[in-house]
């Protein structure tokens, strides 16, 4: 069993192996930290691909970062192996075209926030109750994890960047969820198949196994 933060606020059990049962899937691991040092995304031309790498099992040497292998970039008929780590396991997917793509929502560029369950910062916000907007997803200010933290600008007029799941800390939570990046829920692994290859101290982001909720964060 596992226990999951929501963006929501709400914070529940769930099983990753128990009973055979699989509740949930990982829908970003970049928090974690991981990064494959050193490849290149062949369409934004980023190097360092933090979180899954995509590789065409078609063309040679044409890998994608996450942001473009879920915004359609290259081939949609082509089949794709995503790698969750650099020392993990390549897992061939079916190709995009022939796959459903879900919207995520949750604690992303503006979405309404309060204060969450590890909140821990006085009243920098400008007391309890005030809401703020969040302007974007970013990375941890040491750069050891991505999309960990967001930038939220409070009713009063402060600007602070607060934790989105890096080391399972999650300071705000959304009172009006935004849209955040498209997904291919029959892609991603389920949180079993992934914390297999990993550390019992790495946090990921995940959503419902039945794509019913995809409001997410982790603990």
């Amino acid at each position: 069993m596992v226990v999951v933060v929501w963006d929501s606020g709400i914070r529940c059990n769930y099983r990753a192996g128990f009973d055979g049962a699989d509740d949930l899937k990982v829908l970003d691991n970049a928090p974690a930290g991981g990064i494959h040092a050193g490849v290149r995304c062949r369409e934004c031309m980023v190097v360092g691909l933090h979180g899954f790498r995509w590789s065409c099992s078609l063309c040679r040497d044409h890998d994608l970062c996450n942001s473009c292998y879920v915004t359609d970039k290259h081939r949609l008929d082509h089949a794709f192996f995503r790698q969750d780590t650099p020392t993990s396991q390549r897992v061939r997917v079916t190709p995009r075209a022939r796959s459903r793509r879900i919207q995520a929502k949750g604690v992303y560029a503006g979405a309404t926030v309060v204060r969450g369950l590890h909140w821990s910062f006085g009243n920098i916000d400008g007391g309890s109750g005030n809401v703020g907007v969040v302007k974007g997803v970013r990375e941890a200010v040491k750069h050891d994890s991505w999309n960990s933290h967001v930038t939220v600008a409070w009713r009063h007029g402060a600007t602070h960047v607060m934790r989105r799941g890096h080391m399972g800390m999650v300071d705000i939570k959304y009172t009006r969820a935004a849209n955040g990046e498209l997904y291919y829920v029959d892609h991603l692994p389920t949180l079993r198949e992934h914390a297999a290859g990993v550390s019992e101290d790495t946090y990921f982001e995940v959503v419902d196994d039945d794509d019913t909720d995809s409001d997410y964060d982790y603990d």
